[in-house]
């Protein structure tokens, strides 16, 4: 987790990481072992996170040292934990409702807008690829992805204010969910303000990366089910 401000030297660093990942080393897995794509994702992701936890603590440690408070630290975590389940909980809820509205009114299944074709390929590619495919986006994915747009981005631009902050790891966010949507990315831009919210309210990325990875789960479960 990060727990201290985040520099200049942080952030590019973990840009540099991430894009170094994303460009080189993604490619790099597939062509030389042969790894599915989905499988190729899992490792970038882990690899990520595991680069941008060393960034922290490294970069930290060269940093003149203050008194951690380490109870603060706890506090913390367990209001993001806290804060994290009640909020998944409360959007799933209002998704229910909506979903019967939707269904009140239009007399549409409102799963089937869950319809991906990404899922329906993977279902067809067997059941350990779908396994792989749901640990990926469901738990490791999600961490990734709120360690580096909440936990560097987002903490970054926090020195600026809020709404930078909230805006600009919102924006940037949404614009790196692009290429893998065929539409307007609606929900990274509605989960990006929520991530955002959730780790402003808590100071723990507990919270955002657990009502992200619930957020996902329901999303795959949704996609799983339309197209049975």
């Amino acid at each position: 987790m990060i727990t201290s401000s985040v520099t200049t030297c942080h952030l590019i660093a973990a840009l540099s990481a991430v894009l170094a990942c994303e460009i080189y080393a993604a490619p790099f897995l597939t062509t030389t072992f042969m790894l599915p794509k989905i499988s190729t994702i899992l490792v970038i992701r882990i690899i990520e996170i595991a680069l941008m936890t060393a960034i922290n603590i490294i970069l930290n440690n060269l940093k003149p040292q203050h008194i951690k408070h380490r109870t603060d630290d706890i506090k913390h975590l367990i209001k993001g934990i806290k804060l994290g389940l009640v909020w998944s909980l409360c959007f799933g809820l209002a998704a229910l409702i909506g979903g019967v509205v939707i269904l009140f009114i239009t007399k549409t299944n409102p799963v089937l807008l869950f319809k991906s074709d990404l899922v329906l390929e993977i279902k067809e590619q067997g059941a350990f690829e779908l396994a792989v495919f749901l640990f990926t986006g469901c738990i490791i994915s999600p961490f990734a992805e709120e360690l580096f747009f909440r936990g560097f981005i987002y903490s970054f631009a926090r020195k600026y204010g809020f709404l930078t902050a909230i805006t600009t790891s919102t924006l940037i966010f949404t614009l790196s969910h692009i290429p893998h949507s065929s539409t307007i990315p609606i929900i990274p831009l509605i989960g990006g303000v929520v991530f955002g919210l959730s780790y402003e309210h808590s100071k723990s990325l507990s919270a955002p990366i657990i009502i992200h990875s619930f957020g996902n789960s329901a999303i795959f479960i949704l996609s799983m089910l339309s197209i049975r």
